[in-house]
């Protein structure tokens, strides 16, 4: 799924039976920091593609917002808002 409208300079409020997923290529996450921050502001999982750190550099990713976590698979990084789980259980 792709995000097709920028809601960059808007705060969404999240849902617990509403999922929103977003997609970036972030052509390497040191210096797309910001760009990062604003996805987990609408997002409730980000989808990383193109992120360039080598597998030691992949706690940045975790450091980024302290209501997501990170993971990793391969070439795939993924956030995640920690409380999705949580509410996704519950519903």
């Amino acid at each position: 799924m792709y995000l097709l409208k920028d809601f960059s300079s808007q705060k969404m409020e999240h849902n617990k039976h509403k999922l929103t997923l977003c997609t970036f290529n972030c052509r390497f996450v040191k210096s797309s920091i910001d760009e990062i921050r604003n996805h987990c502001q609408i997002g409730d999982i980000i989808f990383l593609q193109e992120h360039w750190l080598l597998t030691q550099e992949l706690n940045i990713l975790s450091e980024i917002n302290a209501e997501f976590l990170a993971q990793s698979t391969a070439r795939l990084v993924y956030l995640y808002r920690q409380t999705i789980w949580w509410d996704w259980c519950n519903v």
